[in-house]
């Protein structure tokens, strides 16, 4: 995982996390948030059920999202999931693009 940095507006920088392949790139307090909201919920989780990315992120963090951060923000939990780092597993739902998650 890289991280490149961008200026912002505001002369800061963002600091953005190259996930690789379908996952791509995400800015590294977009990565952080998401796992942090996602590992406050693991506890209550029931085994056997399928979430969705915004039932596990809670609604009030994801509807502060943007469209494109709720996709990236999408990415980033479909490549903690791929990669082990949360103990969830991809389950597909009705659609294609209709991922669900379930604890392992």
């Amino acid at each position: 995982m890289n991280s490149p940095k961008n200026q912002t507006a505001e002369g800061g920088c963002d600091v953005y996390m190259v996930l690789g392949g379908e996952f791509g790139t995400v800015r590294k307090t977009l990565y952080d948030a998401v796992r942090f909201q996602i590992e406050e919920v693991l506890p209550a989780l029931i085994p056997g059920v399928s979430y969705t990315a915004r039932q596990l992120a809670g609604e009030t963090f994801w509807s502060e999202l943007k469209r494109g951060e709720r996709n990236r923000a999408g990415h980033c939990l479909s490549y903690m999931v791929a990669n082990g780092i949360l103990p969830l597993a991809h389950v597909m739902g009705p659609h294609e693009y209709s991922l669900l998650y379930r604890l392992i």
